[in-house]
């Protein structure tokens, strides 16, 4: 048989659509609430601030004042007390499951992968703040209870 350039060609890349549109994960995993609202980038020279939530889980702040909440795959111990961050990317954005943080702190650099990235607003940044411990919730005021008309106990004899 006699199959034409333009054939092959097609099945070539219709071969390769359908292996990019399978899904990343097992078969009947259910993927988390930032996954399924989508991921965020950040551009890589942007990054200037940082605050530690917990070994796996940060904020990082960019030149625009934006907060994005990243978590990581793995807890990493030196994430706290390390002397600074940074980050590999494969061009200049850092995005979730293709850039990593690195941890400088001890006698060798700590690789994490980035799990997900999203961009939260002020208040998200203090619910997560109050959630993971690094802030105290503020006490919400309750109003005074009032004395209804009418509704006084008598006493029987």
């Amino acid at each position: 048989m006699k199959y034409s350039i333009k054939q092959i060609v097609v099945l070539f890349f219709s071969g390769t659509l359908i292996g990019c549109s399978t899904a990343s994960g097992p078969a009947g995993e259910v993927p988390s609430a930032s996954e399924v609202r989508g991921s965020d980038c950040i551009l890589d020279g942007t990054v200037r601030d940082y605050r530690v939530l917990d070994g796996s889980n940060l904020v990082v702040t960019d030149v625009r004042k934006q907060k994005y909440h990243m978590r990581l795959n793995r807890r990493s111990a030196g994430l706290d007390s390390g002397w600074g961050i940074g980050f590999t990317t494969q061009g200049s954005r850092i995005c979730p499951r293709s850039s990593e943080l690195v941890v400088n702190g001890g006698f060798e650099p700590d690789v994490i992968n980035i799990a997900s990235i999203r961009a939260i607003d002020n208040q998200e940044y203090q619910d997560l703040l109050v959630a993971f411990g690094r802030k105290t919730p503020t006490p919400v005021e309750t109003t005074p209870d009032h004395d209804v008309q009418g509704a006084d106990v008598e006493e029987l004899d």
